[in-house]
């Protein structure tokens, strides 16, 4: 069995500031799913409009050459409008 069969699979989520005039903190920017769900809450330190991201992924399936850098089958963006007043 090759390394990835031997293991289950991992899977994660990382949140991060897109767009904004201000910055954010996130209280946990990398959440442990539970029960298929992952949760945290974010601090703005301004009003503004603000572009937040979560990348969501796990390793399930094989590396390929153009994710060479580190990632493993599949991941995906996900992008959230905050409008802070």
């Amino acid at each position: 069995k090759s390394q990835a069969a031997a293991r289950p699979a991992r899977s994660g989520v990382v949140w991060s500031k897109y767009r904004g005039s201000g910055s954010v903190e996130f209280d946990d920017q990398t959440p442990r799913i539970e029960e298929g769900k992952a949760t945290t809450s974010a601090t703005f330190s301004e009003p503004g409009n603000y572009v937040l991201r979560v990348l969501a992924w796990d390793d399930s399936g094989g590396q390929s050459a153009i994710m060479a850098g580190g990632f493993f089958c599949c991941w995906t963006n996900g992008f959230i409008t905050v409008q802070v007043d």
